[in-house]
């Protein structure tokens, strides 16, 4: 249920696995465990995420701001 305060707002979430390809760390995990995707998360903290499949569409969600709508995006994690 929205807040209070979000009650003029659109708000959307999508998964970060949407907005960010994350394929070779869930290959990782899957395939080697959680010891593995841990260290592979860490070597590449610094690394900039591909663009996910959902990543153009929240870029067009977010334009929308342009004109009157306020949206707010939220990346949500997965377990």
């Amino acid at each position: 249920m929205a807040k209070k305060s979000d009650s003029a707002n659109l708000v959307i979430a999508i998964s970060s696995s949407a907005l960010f390809d994350l394929s070779e760390s869930d290959r990782i995990f899957r395939e080697k465990g959680l010891t593995a995707y841990s260290k592979y998360q860490i070597e590449n903290e610094n690394v900039v995420l591909n663009q996910g499949d959902a990543f153009h569409l929240a870029q067009k969600l977010l334009n929308i701001n342009k004109l009157s709508m306020r949206i707010t995006l939220s990346a949500v994690g997965e377990t």
